[in-house]
């Protein structure tokens, strides 16, 4: 009987594995995450670390920063995210109600532009008090 029963796992561990590398094939990907290191920003509003999670199969994305982090209780928030003719990746978020030291709220739109082949980004912001913009280049590594 116990012989009979390790077959069975057995074999049913030999369906599943097969199963899973079906679904890993052509057709279905995970999202890459990628952790960017930013420089540059104008008064913090582009923090330092960026992650992006990007799944260009479900043409989803998300990101999540020390900004976001607080806003959202810690989990990424989805971007929009329509892909360039030259294959870099568009990513569009914002926050509203984003609390200030002067007391007040602004409402911050960020675009980034990340290039999956150079493992580049180059991310702005503007700010809801008038001109005020920040830019900021970073480097990036997949996980």
């Amino acid at each position: 009987m116990l012989n009979r029963c390790r077959v069975h796992i057995k074999k049913n561990a030999f369906l599943l594995a097969i199963t899973l590398a079906a679904l890993a094939g052509p057709g279905w990907s995970a999202p890459t995450v990628y952790t960017c290191q930013m420089s540059g920003g104008f008064g913090g509003w582009i923090p330092k670390n960026v992650v992006f999670i990007i799944d260009p199969a479900a043409k989803t994305a998300e990101v999540i920063d020390g900004l976001v982090a607080p806003q959202t209780e810690g989990k990424p928030m989805p971007a929009r995210f329509p892909t360039r003719a030259d294959g870099k990746y568009r990513l569009n978020w914002a926050l509203n109600n984003l609390p200030t030291n002067q007391q007040r709220t602004l409402r911050v739109a960020w675009t980034a532009d990340l290039d999956p082949k150079g493992m580049t980004v180059f991310t702005r912001s503007n700010l809801s008090m008038g001109s005020q913009s920040a830019r900021a280049r970073g480097t990036c590594v997949t996980s």
